[in-house]
């Protein structure tokens, strides 16, 4: 569903209507994602290996984000030219404003949980050390990097990582990707898609052949198989995640492209490419979940339908489209950034107030914990956006001198 709306920033083509169904698509992405971090055994529960199966995939939903991410800064920040609409400057602090102040927040509440349990691991001494060295790269935004830091302090803040590092390219992207016609995109995409599960085909490979499982390489203070060394570098690391972005991107200028030509697929042809991608997605993931090499495979290589179901909430979506337009998604859209960025922390005192410590251990909730988990954490994330993610990006925008305009809508904080 498309609804003119003010301009998305100072950066933002004037008049460019607002694309309130992608807003709302991000709460099911968050949602997806925070189900396979805590709720794999409430959806086990359940009975029915499709749910099991789909609470499974949500890690997928990342990749949808990183699609996501690069569409709407190429649809809000292309100029007529293809290239960067505004300056280089104002780009990246607005970026900056808009992630990062719920980011350290986070990290602020997840300090307490993870000093204590390296204090427990490591002792007072090496465990100080160790969380120096996988601090400063957190608070800096660079975790992502190494496989040994990337999980450290907040888990998904990992993303957030590869996200800056998609911020400080794509101004130099968005002006070198010409992508206006079906036939570019199309091949764009094939050349990207080749490059995205090039290495976790080649990881899958090996590990057929290979004893991957069987050599330990050990960094500050923490082990790691080759196995889970290279699954970690090929699933996180933000080069190798890069090329969702830029298929985003290239998505965005094509859709822009049309627009400026006149031409749209039309609230039919959109309606049928969100129904039919959704649909897929689903089919995939009911039956992929259960085949873990399978999956980690694909993990990279989904956003052919990402971008098809992004394309089609774009056009209007049909009825789906009018479901994620409504006001209530478009606030739950609004505050998927805290919901995604806050749900580790909040599980460790939802959890500790709540659940026994074997449940905790083993995040294996019962479906009313983890329903209850997660009505709290939208409540919290609501409150957070309201209290703490606006007003900080405002008083850091004021701080830069950059002007109050109104933030772009998108994917991880974008």
């Amino acid at each position: 569903m498309i609804k003119q709306a003010a301009p998305a920033s100072a950066a933002a083509r004037p008049g460019r209507p607002q694309l309130d169904a992608l807003t709302g698509l991000r709460f099911l992405a968050a949602l997806h994602v925070v189900t396979f971090h805590f709720g794999v055994s409430a959806a086990a529960s359940s009975g029915s290996a499709v749910v099991e199966s789909v609470a499974r995939m949500g890690f997928i939903g990342v990749g949808l984000f990183f699609v996501l991410s690069g569409f709407v800064l190429a649809y809000n920040y292309a100029g007529e030219d293809g290239g960067l609409r505004g300056d280089r400057r104002s780009f990246v602090v607005a970026r900056f404003s808009r992630i990062y102040p719920l980011f350290a927040f986070a990290l602020l509440l997840t300090a307490p949980i993870y000093l204590a349990q390296l204090v427990e691991l490591y002792g007072p001494r090496v465990g100080l050390v160790r969380a120096a060295l996988t601090g400063v790269p957190a608070l800096l935004m660079l975790q992502a990097w190494t496989p040994f830091t990337l999980s450290s302090w907040n888990g998904p803040g990992w993303s957030l990582s590869a996200e800056a590092f998609f911020y400080l390219t794509f101004p130099w992207i968005v002006a070198r990707l010409r992508c206006t016609t079906w036939r570019q995109l199309a091949g764009i995409g094939a050349a990207l898609f080749v490059a995205a599960i090039a290495a976790p085909l080649a990881l899958f490979i090996t590990g057929r052949f290979l004893p991957l499982e069987a050599t330990t390489v050990r960094l500050l203070g923490g082990a790691l198989t080759l196995q889970d060394l290279g699954e970690r570098i090929v699933g996180f690391n933000p080069l190798l995640r890069l090329p969702e972005f830029v298929f985003g991107i290239c998505l965005g200028k094509y859709f822009l492209a049309r627009r400026a030509r006149g031409a749209t697929l039309g609230g039919g042809t959109g309606a049928w490419l969100a129904a039919g991608s959704s649909a897929a997605l689903l089919a995939i993931f009911s039956v992929v979940g259960h085949f873990p090499d399978v999956r980690y495979v694909l993990q990279n290589g989904m956003f052919p339908l990402f971008g098809l179901l992004i394309l089609g909430l774009a056009e209007g979506g049909g009825a789906l489209g009018r479901v994620l337009s409504t006001r209530a998604m478009i606030r739950l859209g609004e505050a998927s950034y805290a919901v995604y960025i806050l749900q580790t922390p909040l599980w460790h005192l939802f959890a500790k107030a709540v659940l026994s410590p074997e449940v905790r251990a083993e995040r294996n909730a019962s479906a009313p914990a983890y329903l209850a988990f997660l009505a709290s954490l939208i409540v919290a994330s609501l409150l957070a956006y309201g209290l703490i993610e606006a007003p900080a990006r405002e008083w850091l925008k004021q701080r830069l001198r950059v002007g109050r305009a109104r933030p772009v809508p998108s994917a991880l904080g974008t």
